[in-house]
């Protein structure tokens, strides 16, 4: 029986990724710099390491500033935008129409630490996510 080289295990008819109901969907994303910029110019809730700016417009999504400058190694940063992805996507849908339009930016620097305090930082980090989210009242 011949094999078939065109065949691609990411093609397959089998829908059962993790992407698909776990993923972080395009509608959840701001990429209209008009938008960011006037979440941008709002006042930032801070936390430790992150600065979370909101603003109520007719947009309802996340946008994320974690600078190479302040987080050095890739790894780092695309752990720390996946740990704000996953907080936001679990928020309640009312949560986020609350919220508005979201900037997250980093505004300390971190990862210059060995890798067993990185992790106890890490953990930090995604407790201080899930408490910016949770901070917003209903008005």
């Amino acid at each position: 029986m011949p094999k078939d080289v065109n065949v691609s295990p990411f093609n397959s008819a089998d829908t059962n990724s993790a992407t698909g109901s776990q993923g972080f969907p395009r509608s959840s994303r701001l990429s209209d710099a008009g938008v960011i910029s006037k979440t941008l110019a709002q006042k930032p809730l801070k936390k430790t390491h992150l600065a979370l700016h909101s603003h109520q417009s007719g947009d309802v999504g996340l946008a994320l500033a974690i600078p190479k400058k302040l987080a050095k190694r890739a790894v780092d940063r695309n752990k720390i935008k996946r740990l704000i992805r996953e907080a936001y996507r679990t928020q309640p849908q009312e949560k986020k129409q609350l919220w508005g339009s979201v900037v997250v930016r980093l505004h300390k620097k971190i990862g210059q630490i060995k890798n067993q305090l990185f992790k106890k930082q890490e953990k930090e980090m995604a407790m201080e996510v899930r408490q910016a989210f949770d901070a917003k009242k209903n008005p």
